[in-house]
């Protein structure tokens, strides 16, 4: 009786923790939401009118796609509009290549920013958030939703952080910990797959941030996956393009051939790149922050020179086919 009362706390025990880990993924994820909607109450028109107008060569392309996706809070929403903008007739195929390279870039603010330690502050930005929420005027609305979901997003961070070493002691999290940590290439999967179904690169990070700072990771590995995660959020923007003419399939397919070219590329380097970023920073989530950032910005700057050439490529191959439809 002794025996199966201490396997039933400890199967009650385990199941708290998953659904734990799981509520602080939920306000993880209602904080990006709330996040987007304020910005897009803010600057939602402004910002599909700025990428049409102001993306006719692919540098001015990457800076507006950065800056949206930081105001959105995502690369794959910034991708979504510009397949809108495509599809619609507004927006050239080769203007979208800069596009997404900079949503690369601008999508690494939210962990730029959930690793600071910002203690109680969390709760101001909810209280503040909500009250402004609740207020008649619309732009208040937006400012509340905004900050509400910033105090969402650190409040999931320390969640996550709190519940990574309980969630580390499940034997099947360390099996794929530990082969994620043993072998770059199942860390990528990992993140791949992990970034897939929760639709969020950034979710993916901050959960791999956890294990880091509780030593489940090493700095490389928890790299790799956060690599994994940029291809994962390609999915959103292929489910978007399905059934619409080949600019948007086009879109889509380059938004997952360029991450899936830039892990590539940065494999060999990953442990080089995770020694730079020890340079740069004693704080492990710091560290992980700052990987993302030089390898989407390098990726970015590399691919910007053959952005045109390519986009002209694709639309020379495509056109004749569009025509005779």
């Amino acid at each position: 009786m002794e025996i199966f009362y201490s396997k039933e706390l400890e199967v009650t025990f385990l199941t708290f923790i998953i659904l734990t880990f799981l509520a602080y993924l939920c306000i993880f994820l209602f904080g990006m939401t709330m996040m987007k909607v304020g910005f897009r109450h803010l600057a939602g028109k402004f910002i599909e009118e700025i990428i049409e107008k102001l993306t006719k060569q692919p540098i001015n392309g990457l800076i507006i796609g950065a800056i949206a996706t930081m105001m959105l809070q995502s690369s794959s929403a910034v991708t979504v509009i510009a397949i809108g903008l495509t599809t619609s007739g507004l927006l050239r195929f080769p203007n979208t290549v800069g596009i997404i390279l900079g949503a690369n870039i601008g999508t690494t603010a939210t962990i730029e920013i959930a690793s600071f330690h910002v203690g109680y502050i969390q709760y101001i930005f909810l209280v503040l958030g909500l009250l402004l929420m609740v207020h008649p005027i619309k732009k208040c609305f937006a400012i509340g939703a905004c900050l509400f979901g910033i105090g969402c997003l650190f409040t999931s961070m320390h969640g996550f952080n709190q519940m990574a070493e309980p969630l580390f002691k499940l034997s099947s999290v360390q099996h794929i910990l530990m082969l994620s940590d043993q072998n770059y290439v199942i860390a990528i999967l990992t993140g791949t797959l992990l970034s897939a179904v929760l639709q969020s690169s950034s979710a993916t990070t901050l959960i791999t941030m956890a294990f880091l700072n509780h030593g489940a990771l090493s700095i490389g590995s928890a790299i790799a996956v956060t690599f994994g995660a940029n291809i994962g959020t390609c999915v959103t923007a292929y489910i978007a393009s399905l059934g619409n003419p080949w600019e948007a399939k086009w879109t889509a397919y380059t938004h997952f051939l360029f991450n899936v070219l830039g892990v590539i590329l940065f494999y060999p380097f990953i442990d080089l790149l995770a020694d730079i970023t020890m340079k740069l920073s004693h704080s492990t989530e710091f560290q992980l922050a700052h990987s993302g950032v030089l390898f989407n910005l390098i990726t970015a700057l590399l691919a910007l020179p053959f952005a045109n050439v390519y986009g002209r490529w694709v639309e020379n191959k495509q056109k004749p086919k569009h025509v005779i439809e």
